[in-house]
């Protein structure tokens, strides 16, 4: 199950999220649909990845995933086809980025949306889709957002060890992933710092963001 704070799928159902945690905001932008043969010349396909516990998705249109940690993200399916560039009557597609959260945001809005800066971040111009005031087309696919009316977002906690003691020489060495459920960046502090204790790790190791690098313990 997605434990981000929003979810994007074609399927009007969800795909089984439940509700009322999953809250439905209509639908934000169309994609093509139909056998590729008989799809506008130039149309491409919208590749989805996912990790392992299908909590964390990646569209893109690198069938390789672009930079996604393998094997922690596989292909998840083809969401429908869009165009890698502008064509009559669609609109950029935006990809916006947390660092904090390692968590992406898709809009057809250039300015993100309500989405909080920071921490994030426009990252890239992903595809061309049609917007969602198209009109009923039987290729078009309606693309639903759905939130997470619970508020939480996962957030990436490392425990490394340091390695070396002079300064320039150091080397940080993860020795485990651990995700963490929280509401904002207070509540992770609070959440990695037990966590941290729980973990009792030995001499010589640390808690840090994952993303961030930041010190937390």
């Amino acid at each position: 199950m997605p434990q981000g704070s929003h979810f994007w799928t074609t399927d009007a159902g969800a795909e089984g999220l439940p509700q009322p945690m999953w809250a439905c905001e209509g639908v934000v932008f169309h994609v093509l649909s139909g056998p590729p043969d008989q799809l506008p010349a130039g149309a491409v396909p919208l590749y989805r990845f996912c990790d392992a516990g299908h909590e964390r998705h990646f569209w893109t249109l690198d069938p390789g995933g672009e930079s996604l940690p393998k094997p922690d993200f596989q292909l998840d399916q083809i969401v429908g086809h869009v165009f890698p560039t502008p064509q009559p009557g669609t609109v950029p597609l935006y990809r916006w980025h947390s660092l904090h959260e390692g968590r992406h945001f898709w809009t057809t809005d250039v300015n993100g949306e309500p989405m909080p800066r920071p921490p994030y971040r426009l990252e890239s111009e992903v595809c061309h889709v049609y917007p969602r005031e198209s009109p009923p087309a039987s290729r078009l696919a309606p693309v639903y957002r759905w939130r997470n009316t619970l508020g939480l977002h996962e957030w990436q906690v490392d425990i490394y060890r340091v390695i070396g003691d002079s300064p320039g020489t150091t080397k940080q060495e993860t020795i485990a992933r651990k995700p963490i459920l929280a509401d904002d960046w207070s509540d992770v502090l609070t959440k990695a710092n037990q966590l941290f204790n729980q973990h009792q790790p030995a001499d010589g190791y640390h808690l840090i963001d994952g993303h961030c690098a930041n010190p937390l313990g």
